[in-house]
């Protein structure tokens, strides 16, 4: 069923005048979407490493009181 399903995609697209475009189109959101992936993990990458800071200035702050 679903091998069916891809290759009538195939087809149809063939069959489509604008596919280089589209093709283009697609590969450059894909491309778009990857480095927008990567932008958000790097984000919460320094999130948690500052969160992870402050978890650790806290604590020594507590250690020194105590």
């Amino acid at each position: 069923m679903t091998v069916q399903k891809i290759s009538q995609r195939g087809h149809f697209a063939s069959r489509e005048p604008r596919d280089p475009v589209n093709a283009t189109f697609r590969a450059v959101f894909a491309l778009a979407s990857i480095i927008l992936k990567l932008k958000v993990i790097f984000i919460n990458d320094n999130v948690t490493a500052s969160v992870f800071s402050n978890v650790q200035a806290t604590a020594l702050e507590n250690q020194g009181s105590s």
